[in-house]
């Protein structure tokens, strides 16, 4: 029953992390279509630039460091070494915090003066110290609240606001005293991100009425202030160039972060398939055990009518116990008489032994007296024989 239950927590545990992988899928899949809308703005921004005076020397004639190089498809770019994924990188977590509702620029902007003397990026200043320092991403988030009631969140060293959005707020903890107030916008990330690309598409718009004015004024002017426009043009392209690389090499980075999610995943349902199993074949067991608990019962109930009936054999065996006993005083007294037979039995047999030696020795006289006797005969015999011999040689002559 405990390995069953513990086979459930795991399961539950990996069902509360495959979820948690997917939300962070989720997070990474819609930065990459970010990326990709605003690399699609740029190659159609570089399209719709009109014709400059750059195009009137061919690319042949230019220097070759204002040369236009050959555009490179998104797939020539992929890197090679895979190790270049941002599951962790700095680049997922400041897209996370910038797209998230609690964390306000402006307002970092604006509480942090130092911050925005300084120039520095918000987003990047709390990553990196903010958050160490104790300052509020945002009126939403206090930092200081969540790392003195999260104490586990203190001690791995994470960031509070990063914790919150990828893990806090799905256990139910609260961003700050009190809770979120007023509850958050579902569509502020969307607002936000149509904002920026309104406030993008603007920029560029005047980008290109400025661009436009002058070459106007470029053309107009001396052939020296042309070639000096022209070197102008060829740098800015450059950057516009290098500005597109960034974006595709970014746009990689997070396709390969969202097929290693992808993986992961897949990986964690495996897992959850195998503990099913486990789970199965411990309820299997468990009543595998059961069966032989319900045997080990019976044959103790086997053992117990056992145990009665060698206790009614055992008292059986008392009763002729003394039966034997009885009998065997009795075969004691017969043992007694027959020693004493056997003793006299004994003493019958020295006499008799003595009566054969006496008889042997006269035996032995009268085998002496027959050896004597039989020595006489053959004498006798000689004797006859001798005088046989005489009455023939007498009877001869």
């Amino acid at each position: 029953m405990n390995s069953s239950t513990e086979s459930e927590n795991q399961i539950t545990q990996l069902q509360q992390e495959n979820e948690l992988l997917l939300l962070q899928l989720h997070q990474v899949q819609e930065e990459l279509e970010h990326y990709f809308l605003l690399y699609q703005d740029s190659q159609t921004k570089s399209r719709e630039l009109p014709a400059s005076p750059v195009s009137v020397l061919p690319a042949a004639q230019l220097p070759l460091r204002h040369r236009p190089k050959k555009p490179q498809l998104l797939v020539d770019r992929l890197p090679k070494n895979l190790a270049r994924i941002l599951k962790r990188t700095t680049v997922v977590k400041k897209s996370i915090l910038r797209h998230s509702e609690f964390f306000d620029e402006k307002w970092y902007l604006e509480t942090y003066p130092d911050v925005a003397k300084k120039r520095r990026d918000p987003v990047a200043h709390y990553l990196r110290h903010g958050a160490k320092e104790g300052r509020n991403p945002g009126p939403q988030f206090d930092t200081q609240w969540y790392l003195a009631n999260y104490r586990d969140v203190a001690e791995k060293s994470a960031n509070p606001l990063l914790h919150y959005i990828q893990f806090g707020q799905h256990e139910g903890r609260q961003p700050r005293q009190g809770g979120i107030q007023p509850p958050p916008d579902p569509f502020a990330n969307e607002r936000k991100w149509l904002t920026q690309a309104r406030n993008e598409q603007t920029r560029l718009a005047s980008e290109r009425q400025r661009r436009i004015e002058q070459l106007t004024q470029v053309i107009n002017d001396a052939a020296k202030k042309q070639e000096k426009e022209q070197q102008e043009a060829l740098s800015r392209l450059a950057q516009e160039r290098e500005k597109q690389t960034r974006l595709q090499t970014e746009i990689q980075q997070l396709v390969q972060a969202k097929d290693e999610q992808a993986q992961l995943a897949a990986e964690r349902m495996q897992q959850i398939e195998l503990l099913t199993i486990a789970k199965a074949e411990t309820k299997k067991q468990a009543d595998e055990r059961q069966n032989q608990i319900a045997a080990l019962i019976q044959a103790k109930d086997e053992q117990a009518r056992l145990a009665d009936e060698r206790m009614q054999r055992i008292e059986q065996l008392t009763v002729a116990k003394a039966e034997a006993e009885k009998q065997a005083g009795e075969r004691q007294n017969q043992i007694a008489a027959l020693i004493q037979a056997k003793d006299d039995q004994e003493k019958l047999s020295a006499d008799r032994l003595q009566r054969i030696k006496q008889l042997e020795t006269e035996l032995t006289d009268t085998q002496a007296r027959q050896s004597i006797l039989n020595e006489e005969m053959i004498k006798a015999e000689a004797q006859i024989n001798l005088i046989k011999e005489l009455i023939l040689e007498e009877s001869k002559v």
